[in-house]
């Protein structure tokens, strides 16, 4: 709920954060590559990002307790990249992250 959106670029990766209230990461959606990934569906990891992959992260509103979503929970994030931004989005549905913040279940879409 009006969270602000950004992408960034590290270590050749590409990822989409969610920011909470507070300016601090809630969210972080994270690609192999340097450029918006292309339109598709990718399978969530919780290993290093490759082709066809991405590692989704939670945290709390302090940014120290993080949860993650594995493929073990059929997680899937569906990209539609317009190539202009802030028109490409990233969706996602029903996806269970566990971990030091405890156990969500997120769905939603970013523009970024």
């Amino acid at each position: 709920a009006n969270l602000s959106h950004s992408s960034f670029i590290n270590g050749g990766n590409f990822g989409v954060i969610a920011y909470g209230a507070n300016s601090i990461p809630e969210l972080q959606i994270t690609f192999s590559g340097t450029v918006t990934p292309a339109t598709g569906t990718y399978a969530i990891t919780t290993n290093t990002v490759s082709y066809g992959l991405c590692s989704f992260t939670l945290a709390d509103t302090t940014g120290g307790s993080q949860a993650q979503a594995s493929v073990a929970a059929h997680g899937y994030v569906t990209v539609t990249a317009s190539g202009a931004s802030p028109n490409s989005a990233l969706t996602f549905s029903n996806i269970s992250v566990t971990g030091s913040s405890g156990h969500h279940t997120l769905s939603g879409t970013l523009y970024y």
